[in-house]
């Protein structure tokens, strides 16, 4: 009996699909077809009784990521949540952030699930709105340099209350 989720596949596509155990990395090129790979071998996977919500599918674009997802539903009739019952299909970044929105919280840092990632032209117009209003001209403290200092303390692990402290007259030139 043919099955649909495998027919009109070549033979390496073929063999991606039909693996079912542990995870499987598909590195191809552009327009080889590595999103109907993985969108038939999630349906496969359902199709052989593994649990949706147990499904991550990871890609590089959140286009992919989407485009992944339609197929997914078309074929199997889920979507991608990854806290209902659906496998979970989305970028990186995307995937992350969810669950640290679902999680941030349990960490107990101080921040809830509404916060903001913020990208480097965003954090540097940021520091330019918070120096104008304390009054810090941008011609004599960079507000790059500012984000350099910042990232430096973060990157150290130092909370706010130890970046104050040891912050004194830093040197921002």
């Amino acid at each position: 009996m043919p099955n649909p989720i495998l027919d009109g596949l070549n033979p390496p596509q073929h063999e991606a699909v039909s693996c079912l155990e542990g995870p499987l990395l598909v590195l191809a090129g552009a327009g080889s077809g590595k999103t109907r790979v993985l969108t038939h071998r999630v349906a496969n996977l359902i199709a052989q009784g593994v649990p949706p919500a147990s499904i991550l599918a990871v890609t590089f674009t959140n286009k992919a990521a989407k485009e992944m997802a339609n197929r997914i539903e078309k074929i199997t009739d889920s979507g991608g949540d990854i806290f209902g019952g659906k496998p979970t299909v989305g970028t990186f970044h995307s995937i992350c952030v969810r669950i640290l929105r679902k999680e941030i919280e349990s960490l107990a840092c101080g921040l809830t699930a509404n916060f903001v990632i913020l990208d480097s032209d965003d954090s540097q117009k940021l520091i330019k709105l918070i120096m104008q209003e304390v009054g810090i001209a941008t011609k004599e403290v960079k507000p790059r340099a500012v984000l350099s200092h910042i990232s430096a303390a973060k990157n150290q692990c130092c909370s706010i209350e130890e970046f104050y402290q040891s912050a004194g007259t830093p040197d921002f030139n």
